[in-house]
């Protein structure tokens, strides 16, 4: 049994019978279940209840045993002195308010649908992916496009929460997290936190200044990770005059680099090696020069493929590391690379630019439109939900089941899942 399977139950009243009676025998009348609130303190809000022949209206808890009120300290704490019932499975305890008054108590096991729980213990059976795999595929559309969404939104709040705290840190210098962002997406799951990192301490003003010359925004990225830090036998001409402004420049500008070593190459491919995305960033970074605000105020899928379609460096086109000459080849930023760096920075920025630029509710149509135009993510949870007949058609959608794979099935929160909402409404 679960506490959730009781929430459940009591917000959805999916009782087997409408005559309902306190512990104490007091006809019991649910006129508002009240407002699930999901936080620290009673479970349900303003609830209206008619308890014998009183009205009331306060605070209902919910627990799997009433001696839960006591290991949970309800009895020292005021904030459960507007309780007006205590919803319990079992009612293994008399349980009193701080003022020594008797809590009354409504036992819910008496009352539950015994298909309802029947369904329930169903859905906890541990399955080998999900818990409604043997359902999942027979959802109704309109229930997932709906869920979707706010899955993809409850996923964009999980990387906005980051992008705040930097903010708080920096100021609100937009342009500065931006970069910092931008640096971690470029560096991917191998090397993004140390691109994130290492460019923390690179002022941005500096690439500002130094934006006329790619060679000197190279020197900054390149020497602030640590990767000219090594003392190579033979060195190319690009590497010396590399080094020789990096010394020059972290020496104008204060700026500590940090090791090398905490940047991998083992087991990636070539084109993500931690040498060929920074020197995409510093090409991206040398061609770009409109304020951060057009980025964040923009939906137009077509520009951001065109704002980040930049040439590498021409020494980059022959190497994939320093001082060794490989087979030419482009490596301009590919469109899914780009659709990477919309969807785990551009969108989360843009919702927290307008969180920070509005007082009322702000409008999120734009950035969910944006999401359906970008295609879908190929990785191990899609292919997954694949194989249960569960597509994703952009984004959005594979962004929700990413999350709903991650943050819900996992850790079996089905009864917070409208998919096992659904479940448990089947007849």
């Amino acid at each position: 049994m679960k506490e959730a399977f009781l929430h459940y139950v009591w917000a959805n009243q999916l009782f087997n019978s409408s005559q309902l009676y306190t512990a104490s025998n007091e006809e019991l009348i649910i006129h508002s279940p009240g407002t699930f609130t999901g936080l620290d303190g009673p479970d349900f809000f303003n609830a209206r209840l008619q308890i014998g022949a009183q009205q009331w209206a306060g605070n209902v808890e919910i627990h799997i045993n009433a001696s839960d009120w006591y290991a949970h300290h309800h009895e020292i704490d005021r904030r459960y002195d507007s309780i007006i019932l205590h919803v319990v499975w079992d009612n293994d305890t008399p349980v009193f308010r701080a003022d020594g008054k008797e809590v009354t108590v409504f036992i819910m096991k008496n009352y539950v649908d015994a298909d309802v729980l029947s369904r329930c213990n169903q859905l906890f059976l541990r399955k080998p992916h999900f818990n409604c795999e043997d359902t999942i595929s027979l959802v109704p559309s309109h229930i997932w496009i709906n869920w979707k969404e706010k899955l993809f939104l409850e996923r964009l709040e999980e990387k906005i929460t980051p992008i705040q705290d930097l903010l708080k840190i920096t100021n609100n210098h937009w342009e500065h997290v931006f970069f910092c962002f931008l640096a971690k997406s470029f560096g991917l799951n191998a090397n993004g936190e140390a691109f994130f990192d290492a460019v923390k301490n690179l002022p941005i003003l500096s690439i500002y200044k130094q934006s006329h010359s790619l060679l000197q925004i190279e020197a900054l990225l390149f020497g602030v990770t640590g990767l000219l830090a090594t003392e190579d036998e033979i060195e190319d001409n690009y590497v010396k005059e590399l080094k020789r402004e990096w010394i020059f420049l972290k020496h104008k500008y204060n700026i500590e680099e940090q090791s090398v070593s905490s940047l991998r190459f083992f087991q990636l491919r070539p084109p993500n090696f931690p040498t060929i995305r920074l020197a995409q960033l510093s090409s991206w970074l040398y061609h770009q020069q409109m304020p951060v605000t057009s980025i964040l105020t923009t939906s137009d899928l077509d520009y951001f493929y065109t704002l980040f379609d930049v040439q590498i460096n021409e020494y980059w086109q022959t190497h994939y590391v320093f001082n060794k000459v490989s087979k030419k080849q482009n490596k301009r930023i590919s469109r899914d690379f780009i659709d990477l760096v919309i969807i785990n920075v551009i969108l989360p920025m843009q919702i927290a630019y307008k969180q920070s630029n509005s007082i009322d509710e702000y409008d999120v149509s734009d950035v969910i439109d944006l999401a359906v135009k970008i295609k879908p993510e190929k990785n191990s949870i899609i292919n997954l939900f694949e194989q249960y007949k569960v597509g994703a058609d952009s984004a959005l959608d594979s962004q929700a089941l990413v999350h709903l794979k991650k943050k819900y099935c996992d850790k079996g929160r089905c009864l917070e899942c409208q998919l096992g909402k659904q479940y448990l409404k089947q007849k």
